[in-house]
């Protein structure tokens, strides 16, 4: 079928209804791993091995067709949206010198597959590494948090131990696998399968019709099995009695060696491309103002993180002195180091930062259609972006004024007809809105 014919039926979005009564199937999971077999090796290899996984699944399923990327993905996100840009926010910066930024930092291949691996790295994180014990029932949970809480003014490694040794205890009845793993790795890949539908959707309209392309059952058994291997990461994780630390970058931290740059094709491109502008700029100054004092220089200018890929990921361990089997110190052991996609910022960070004129927040709202007393129309994020919440409490103040000065000229002209305004808007499924905590929570 050609490519002029498909044209005309364009692609069907794929829809979390599409999965139907489908159970995905349950990757192969070692769960009596002894326990001196925790050690650096053992978490290097996994966390690369789930780094890889992740790689792979974006660059299989987010990548394009033929035809160009057309509009923005950020209007199409509904519901979502709020939760997708608070992550994407957090992990990535557009170009500043891209004509259009946020857009754009979603329509570059390589740019779209960096940021789609932060989002799922940025979500196990803080949804699935964060927790005490992943999969543990609510009794668990209490008893992790309470003994936390009890010890908190205590040194960290001794509390570290002390989890430890309470989880070996708890899922040793347990055969190793904590009671509740498997049911929040079902939640938490639905979760994440809604959050990346529309990105995923968006780029499958650049795919003619007749191409075959990955199922969306395909798609979420592979989330699933991506995520399982995560949180079974983190369950071997909290039955080490050593500490184990991610460290996130933020957009528009500045290079440093230690630093693996991602896409370094991008970078020396706009490298040269803001170079020449300049020399470009110079010569013309020069020619124009022949024997006036000559432009000053360009400013300086160093490489910033536009997309903060991979956190870091420490190994903290206690050293205690052989002589007298106590603590003395502790070692800090790299196991992976950042990995990033830069952007050719300017030296200065007050100067960088007004390169950047509208968040990512705003950008999306701007494209948004105006829906000026819809419940929740600014308000969705408004803990997250000051700005929804000015914009919200500035039409509510105009909504005001206008009723008062409605109400204040019936009473001058002695009018006494009681009337409703405005009329009250029928609840719709777009008007239903979530927070990220809420999105992200696990029910009990």
């Amino acid at each position: 079928m050609s490519a002029s014919h498909t044209s005309k039926h364009p692609r069907k979005d794929l829809k979390r209804q599409d999965i139907g009564d489908f159970k995905p199937e349950r990757i192969d999971l070692s769960w009596d791993i002894a326990e001196h077999l925790l050690h650096d090796n053992f978490f290097l290899h996994h966390y690369a091995s789930l780094t890889s996984y992740i790689k792979n699944f974006v660059e299989h399923v987010f990548k394009p067709g033929g035809s160009p990327i057309q509009g923005s993905v950020w209007p199409s996100a509904g519901e979502n949206n709020i939760h997708l840009e608070s992550i994407v926010s957090e992990i990535a910066r557009p170009d500043p010198y891209d004509q259009n930024p946020w857009d754009d930092l979603m329509k570059c291949r390589a740019k779209r597959s960096c940021v789609m691996r932060a989002v799922l790295m940025r979500i196990f994180t803080d949804q699935v590494f964060s927790q005490l014990l992943f999969g543990a029932d609510q009794k668990q949970k209490e008893m992790l948090h309470h003994q936390d809480k009890q010890f908190m003014k205590d040194d960290g490694f001794r509390r570290t131990k002390m989890r430890s040794t309470t989880v070996q205890m708890m899922l040793g009845h347990t055969y190793g696998i904590p009671p509740c793993f498997w049911s929040e790795v079902d939640k938490l890949a639905l979760k994440v399968l809604i959050l990346v539908l529309p990105v995923l959707n968006w780029t499958r309209k650049t795919w003619p019709s007749g191409e075959e392309l990955i199922d969306v059952k395909d798609v979420y058994q592979s989330i699933h099995s991506c995520v399982a291997y995560a949180a079974w990461f983190a369950v071997q994780a909290r039955r080490s009695p050593s500490m184990l630390k991610f460290t996130w970058l933020s957009p528009g931290d500045r290079y440093l060696p230690d630093q693996i740059e991602l896409c370094e094709k991008l970078y020396q491109s706009r490298r040269k491309i803001v170079e020449r502008e300049y020399d470009e700029a110079l010569s013309s100054r020069i020619s124009v103002s022949a024997g006036s004092a000559p432009p000053g220089l360009p400013p300086n200018r160093v490489a910033r993180v536009m997309i903060s890929v991979v956190p870091r990921l420490e190994k903290l361990d206690i050293t205690v002195a052989p002589d007298i089997g106590a603590a003395v110190g502790h070692t800090v052991n790299t196991l992976a180091d950042h990995r990033v996609v830069y952007y050719h910022g300017l030296q200065g960070e007050s100067d960088d930062q007004l390169l950047f004129r509208s968040s990512l927040a705003e950008h999306s709202l701007s494209l948004r259609p105006r829906r000026l007393f819809s419940p929740g129309a600014f308000l969705r994020g408004s803990r997250r972006h000051a700005f929804r919440y000015m914009m919200f409490v500035a039409e509510i103040l105009c909504y005001c004024f206008v009723v008062v000065c409605i109400l204040q000229f019936l009473r001058e002209t002695g009018e006494t007809t009681t009337k409703t305004f405005p009329p009250k808007e029928k609840n719709s499924d777009s008007d239903v809105r979530t927070s990220p905590a809420q999105f992200w929570a696990f029910p009990s």
